[in-house]
């Protein structure tokens, strides 16, 4: 059982040099409504003590939950809680009087703009309190009424914050999810967010009619940051079937190829487009062949291009293309593993294999056991290294 302290000095003492103050005088939780009441094992006399109340908050910033009713609504105590270090937050255990009443409350929301989520609705509606929140804390916002969450101007308080600082593209791309519709509808607003602010993954959660505005949207892919780029497949069919469009988001991110209209991913144009661009660390182009219709990915002229970029290319084929030489030689110069894909005929022909290791002799680790067993073949093999010496 817990112990109840009733000695103060006692307590500052352990106040002091507890590292674990919860665990000290913290009992228990009780669930009152939509909030939780932590119950504490401290004298009623000590929790009405303002030198107590202050030292306990002061090392545990929920120490104020502490107090006693009659401190919680004690104007001139609170005010001092409230200008504390990182202690703004502590109005929400305040009575409701203080949480009503404007002075305390522009205190709070200037130290804390968090605070807000924890006042009235009288609060949350009052434009000027809303945006002393926002301009502290940014995420403020999404606790305001829907009234003022749908006015333009104080977005933009919200939005001009987070665009005067770097790397701020995740936040900006939250701030557009929370909005209401009318806020992501407005083009001047959402095209601050995606070019200024570099996030096109902000367009994800616009309007319809900005995701279907060619112009617009080409405007962010050409400004999009790395990270966060567009999701195509929240774009119109139209613009997902435009050429235009996804020849930009493709430079951008080839994955885009996945998300391309059924009319692009049948157009050669687009994943030659694709292949054009040199692969980065972790990126093979080729391989988004995989994503194109079976025309494509059948039809050997446009394979054996493919392959010439990126020979990665070969592993997407069609069953059919993979049982031609000609592409495998291609591809096994960078990619050893194409062997893996490629058909029984080719892979039990040893003049084929020996063809294949005078190309990249790294191959010779995924020739078939038996093959490799064959005197001849061994015999062939080092005449092969011996030539290449």
């Amino acid at each position: 059982m817990s112990k109840t302290w009733t000695d103060k000095a006692e307590f500052l003492e352990m106040i002091e040099t507890a590292e674990n103050i919860e665990k000290k005088i913290v009992t228990g939780v009780t669930r009152v409504g939509n909030n939780f009441v932590e119950q504490y094992c401290v004298a009623d006399e000590l929790r009405n003590d303002k030198e107590v109340i202050l030292a306990v908050t002061k090392k545990w910033k929920p120490g104020f939950g502490l107090a006693s009713d009659t401190l919680k609504d004690d104007s001139a105590f609170c005010k001092e809680i409230l200008i504390m270090e990182d202690r703004a937050g502590m109005i929400c255990h305040m009575s409701d009087r203080i949480k009503e009443d404007p002075d305390m409350v522009k205190i709070a929301l200037t130290g804390c703009g968090d605070a807000l989520r924890n006042l009235g609705d009288k609060i949350k509606d009052d434009e000027e309190m809303v945006k002393t929140a926002v301009m502290q804390d940014t995420e403020a916002l999404g606790y305001a009424s829907e009234r003022l969450r749908s006015k333009p101007e104080i977005f933009s308080i919200a939005l001009d914050a987070l665009l005067a600082q770097e790397g701020k593209q995740y936040e900006l791309d939250a701030l557009v999810k929370r909005a209401p519709e009318n806020i992501k509808a407005d083009k001047d607003l959402m095209r601050k967010v995606a070019v200024q602010g570099k996030c096109g993954r902000a367009i994800n959660n616009m309007s319809q009619e900005l995701r279907d505005d060619k112009d617009f949207v080409v405007e962010v892919l050409k400004a999009s940051s790395k990270g966060y780029y567009p999701d195509c497949k929240k774009l119109s069919d139209r613009l997902r079937n435009d050429l235009d469009v996804m020849k930009l988001a493709v430079e951008m991110d080839p994955w885009s190829m996945r998300d391309a209209g059924n009319e692009l991913k049948d157009n050669e144009a687009l994943i030659l487009h694709c292949v054009s661009i040199p692969d980065a660390p972790g990126c093979v182009r080729g391989e988004k062949i995989q994503f194109c219709s079976d025309r494509i990915r059948g039809d050997r002229a446009i394979a054996l291009e493919v392959c010439k970029k990126s020979p990665f290319a070969f592993q997407k084929l069609s069953k059919e293309l993979q049982d031609d030489v000609e592409l495998l030689k291609i591809a096994v110069k960078e990619d050893t593993y194409a062997i893996e894909r490629a058909s029984d005929r080719i892979t039990n022909d040893p003049a084929i294999m020996l063809d294949l290791l005078s190309v990249n002799m790294s191959c010779l680790q995924l020739v078939n056991n038996d093959m490799v067993r064959s005197e001849d073949f061994q015999a062939k093999v080092q005449a092969l290294k011996d030539a290449n010496q």
